[in-house]
């Protein structure tokens, strides 16, 4: 290790869109990467919640307007399989605080049908754009198999194409933050070390595991330390357009139906 030097800070300028040796469209056209929409006053992208509410979950519904809505009626959809937005749906999530007053939706709209009218074509193009985008990541994993960019280990045990998906996109941050960390600092982590971290761990702890393998001496004065944050972690996992394969929109959660 090169001593007496202070944590690495990852910057955006350094281009981190995909994992070494992995190569991808520009940002705009990367298949793991939605392409950013400018954000209105009340904090949406194209109707889309900002993303620090969005998370949280609880969408402001006193500012929303018509596209919040079919926005909002799209994310039921979505969240529990194509099902409708239906009366008992809104009345079951409503207590949570993660669906709009059935009063509201019947203020915007003169009926609980017309509402399903306008969600439905909506749902039905953002349910194909994913579609095309899923092929497009498994097209993806498919070349980097056949050219051997990506080893098969990878996918041990892998009964889903969706956790193929999730297992490449940790693989490819996996991969960026050590093969960084070694031009810095010398630090080394064996092939089979990131596949056993890779596939071993689920989504939900995936940057404090990585976090924590970077715990080390730093033999110039005996003291340990991360030579990277969670944080820096989590910042990359978001320029390279990975943060919501890995990371689910929590709001999807909160709209499911039991």
């Amino acid at each position: 290790m090169k001593h007496g030097r202070p944590a690495h800070r990852f910057e955006p300028s350094l281009g981190y869109q995909t994992a070494p040796n992995f190569t991808s469209p520009a940002p705009e056209h990367n298949c793991f990467n939605e392409t950013a929409d400018q954000r209105d006053d009340n904090g949406y992208k194209h109707g889309r919640y900002f993303r620090p509410i969005e998370h949280l979950g609880y969408p402001r519904f006193s500012e929303w307007e018509e596209r919040h809505y079919i926005e909002w009626g799209h994310d039921f959809m979505w969240a529990n399989g194509g099902r409708e937005v239906t009366e008992d749906g809104i009345l079951a999530l409503r207590p949570k605080d993660v669906a709009p007053a059935l009063s509201s939706v019947l203020s915007i709209f003169p009926s609980l049908e017309n509402y399903r009218q306008k969600v439905q074509p909506y749902y039905e193009e953002r349910e194909a754009e994913r579609q095309q985008l899923r092929s497009e990541r498994l097209d993806a994993i498919e070349r980097a198999l056949a050219n051997g960019q990506l080893p098969q280990e990878l996918f041990h045990g892998v009964s889903s194409e969706e956790e193929m998906i999730k297992r490449y996109a940790r693989y490819m941050v996996t991969s960026s933050v050590y093969e960084e960390l070694q031009s810095v600092y010398e630090f080394k982590v064996s092939e089979e070390r990131k596949l056993k971290i890779v596939n071993s761990i689920n989504d939900r702890n995936f940057l404090s595991v990585v976090h924590k393998t970077t715990y080390t001496m730093d033999r110039s004065n005996g003291h340990n330390h991360y030579l990277i944050s969670a944080g820096e972690i989590e910042l990359r996992t978001q320029l390279m357009g990975l943060f919501d394969v890995i990371y689910p929109r929590k709001v999807l959660v909160m709209l499911k139906l039991d």
